[in-house]
């Protein structure tokens, strides 16, 4: 892999701070994540049925005509899958199923990291953060379909941080942003959504051996998948003690 990176971190003005890195990346031999090499064999119904119950069905895998079907059948796939298809012909042995790694070949690949960070005062704090990847999929010479890298081309957040100089007490709200992306791996594929969520932490210090921190994570409950094969994730709250001696 080559590498060509230009970067800078510094004050832009006597209250604000920046941060920026643009890469570019060339690999001679780029590797998939784990990949299904076996075709399998999946009953046509997943795609066939009126999944949102509009009335319109893709009869035709070759021309899809309701992508909300498309996209709901992405996740009961694996409720139908028949079988795989038969890699030898010897009698009396089931086909194996193989998976393993792609060799995309050479891949050039690009991207930006951006912050800024802003003082408002000795107490408060604000920033923010946005990340570009130059590409989410690569052409896979074995199927000839495009594969997915796993990670989103546009995702950003920002922040509101307090700290009072007359109590130990800090708090900070983050939002964040993820664009959605196809995901790939194994068994495990489809798309995941987009999602734009926000945190809270606080955390307070009642004297020199005893603090505690509260974290609500996902404050609206915005139920979001981050993983294929992952669970839905919404709203959770952690709160804790701690004690130094």
């Amino acid at each position: 892999m080559r590498t060509l990176e230009f970067g800078y971190k510094g004050r832009i003005t006597p209250n604000l701070y920046g941060t920026l890195d643009v890469f570019y990346n060339h690999y001679d031999s780029f590797v998939s994540s784990i990949s299904f090499v076996t075709p399998i064999v999946v009953d046509k119904a997943a795609l066939s049925t009126d999944w949102n119950g509009d009335g319109v069905i893709n009869d035709d895998p070759n021309n899809i005509i309701d992508d909300e079907d498309l996209d709901i059948a992405f996740d009961h796939w694996r409720d139908y899958i028949e079988g795989v298809a038969a890699m030898d012909t010897t009698r009396g042995q089931n086909p194996p199923v193989v998976v393993g790694y792609v060799n995309y070949g050479e891949v050039d690949m690009g991207g930006l990291d951006f912050s800024l960070a802003m003082f408002l005062s000795r107490e408060w704090t604000i920033g923010m953060n946005y990340s570009y990847l130059s590409l989410s999929e690569f052409n896979n010479p074995i199927t000839n379909t495009p594969d997915p890298i796993n990670a989103p081309r546009h995702k950003g957040g920002f922040k509101i941080q307090y700290n009072p100089r007359k109590f130990d007490f800090s708090g900070t709200f983050n939002v964040r942003y993820v664009d959605a992306f196809p995901w790939s791996s194994g068994i495990y594929f489809g798309k995941i959504n987009a999602y734009f969520i926000g945190d809270l932490h606080t955390s307070y210090k009642f004297n020199d051996h005893l603090s505690a921190m509260l974290s609500v994570n996902n404050v609206l409950d915005h139920r979001h998948v981050e993983i294929m094969g992952g669970p839905t994730l919404g709203r959770s709250i952690v709160f804790r003690l701690q004690a130094e001696i």
